[in-house]
């Protein structure tokens, strides 16, 4: 399978003469007879943050029709991760990250393909498969149906002591407290969590 495809050369900045301050101009070209869906153009993250951020409604048309692989930049030489999230929003298809460095980005993968059984691949929504949207937007699908999720946290026990605990091998007893965030499109992104259970980290509790 080609590793890049004719369109890669589409999705790169023009050429000009005008100061290097200035956003560069990136071209979408539309699907002709030689590019092919199986075919995947491969950009790395500030190319792709580049064009999401100057079209980015056709940048989601664009992924409805061909592979799209987004890869670390090379500036990042201590192996660190970006933030995963927005080209997964946009549609992108691969979205490769340093598994060798572990933190909340691989927790956001990991999280994210659990849904389903960790086998690799997760489908897109039905309107990220048709149709067009602008990603970056707060709320970037007014006509989709809200959805509201509600938790409800029954109980807890043996929480694991802290390991900087300044008691040493004896540990501390732990104020634990439950918090869920839901991380997607800017209309999604939410942080909560429970009231804070002062002194019980061992014996079953409620934090409604």
């Amino acid at each position: 399978m080609p590793s890049t495809s004719p369109e890669e050369s589409a999705m790169q900045p023009a050429k000009h003469s005008r100061p290097s301050k200035e956003a560069a101009r990136v071209h979408l070209r539309p699907p002709t007879a030689v590019t092919c869906s199986w075919q995947v153009s491969s950009l790395n993250e500030t190319k792709a943050t580049q064009i999401m951020q100057l079209k980015p409604t056709q940048f989601v048309r664009f992924n409805q029709r061909q592979l799209v692989r987004i890869y670390p930049s090379s500036y990042r030489v201590d192996s660190s991760n970006y933030n995963p999230q927005p080209f997964w929003n946009s549609g992108c298809h691969l979205v490769a990250l340093n598994y060798q460095s572990e933190g909340r980005v691989l927790q956001l993968n990991r999280a994210k393909f659990s849904s389903n059984g960790n086998c690799g691949y997760i489908l897109k929504p039905k309107c990220m498969c048709k149709g067009a949207f602008n990603p970056i937007l707060e709320d970037s699908l007014q006509d989709q149906v809200k959805t509201q999720l509600v938790l409800k946290i029954i109980s807890g026990q043996q929480f694991p002591k802290p390991k900087d605990s300044m008691l040493g091998d004896r540990g501390e007893i732990i104020d634990p407290f439950v918090e869920v965030e839901i991380i997607g499109l800017p209309v999604d992104c939410c942080k909560d969590h429970t009231r804070v259970v002062d002194d019980n980290g061992m014996h079953q509790y409620s934090a409604h």
